[in-house]
């Protein structure tokens, strides 16, 4: 089998949250950070058909780099990845020493209480001002009818901030989340957030959500 750029594109996504991961028969990925901030699920154009853990993803992901067009060929605890003459054997990981995410996640179906779109050219903005001004979070706030998305560092008062407006509400909060929790594929996405102090990033493009937990500050009223 050949894995589609698609695919590899969300699994690079996944490497960058957790090493680890368990692919599990059929096209639905998850991943989620280690300290379970962070929970993350793609439909991808690829289906597997057998269970399979890697403990290393970048590592494996390293290995596919050294193929131009590399084919996959799955056993029981390995997955041989050719092209050519040239051929890796990588064997697989048990799943007991991995660290990956239940099937059921109850964040799923929970409603939430504000929403907004966020433009990639918005979220790349936010991520840049992030790293240009040493903010630390977003701040997602709903006040006077407005949502406004600001990076800012919110244990330094004096701290230099960026602010985008991005929709309207009927709610009052602030919401916060740490800049380094939104490992998102670039894109646009739909934006819930609800009361519970959770955080809905659903891609426009392709069926990519990710979860992020907001910090305890945050406030609803």
């Amino acid at each position: 089998m050949k894995l589609s750029k698609k695919t590899l594109e969300v699994l690079r996504n996944f490497a960058s949250i957790n090493q680890n991961i368990l692919i599990r028969p059929g096209n639905k990925l998850t991943t989620r950070s280690v300290a379970k901030t962070i929970f993350v699920e793609a439909d991808v154009d690829d289906a597997f058909d057998q269970e399979f853990g890697i403990y290393n993803l970048n590592e494996l992901l390293g290995v596919v780099g050294l193929f131009s067009e590399p084919e996959f060929a799955l056993t029981e605890n390995a997955v041989t990845i050719s092209q050519g003459r040239n051929t890796v054997q990588y064997s697989f990981a048990s799943p007991e020493v991995l660290d990956y995410p239940d099937t059921e996640f109850k964040g799923r179906n929970m409603p939430m209480d504000a929403s907004f779109e966020l433009t990639e050219e918005n979220l790349k903005s936010l991520l840049k001002a992030g790293s240009v001004l040493s903010g630390t979070d977003l701040q997602i706030t709903g006040k006077n009818g407005i949502i406004q998305c600001t990076v800012l560092d919110p244990k330094n008062p004096s701290s230099n901030t960026f602010t985008v407006e991005v929709g309207t509400t009927d709610r009052e909060f602030q919401a916060f989340i740490k800049l380094e929790n939104l490992k998102m594929i670039p894109g646009m996405y739909d934006v819930g957030l609800s009361s519970k102090k959770i955080a809905k990033f659903a891609s426009k493009t392709f069926d990519y959500t990710m979860y992020v937990a907001n910090e305890k500050t945050s406030v609803w009223s």
